[in-house]
């Protein structure tokens, strides 16, 4: 129920800012406050707008998955995902 939602969410946002919310949040290392700010947005909404984004990837991808990438690579699991292992 609460990813279903997620993902609802997220189709009824705009999924460029989502997209961009999370490439300055997570590959940028910015804050969510300095996010907003660059997008007009709540620092709130941006937190929503990673956990739609990683609720979609644990969709997508799978705990199991995820959860192997986060034994490989630790922290930096999504970064190595994201260009391709």
């Amino acid at each position: 129920p609460r990813v279903r939602r997620q993902r609802q969410m997220c189709i009824e946002t705009d999924p460029d800012l989502v997209q961009q919310s999370f490439i300055e949040r997570k590959f940028k290392g910015l804050s969510a406050k300095e996010v907003g700010r660059i997008l007009n947005l709540s620092p709130r909404t941006i937190d929503n707008n990673i956990s739609m984004v990683l609720a979609e990837l644990r969709l997508q991808l799978g705990d199991a998955v995820i959860g192997a990438l986060i034994g490989l690579y630790g922290s930096n699991w999504l970064e190595h995902l994201m260009n391709g292992l």
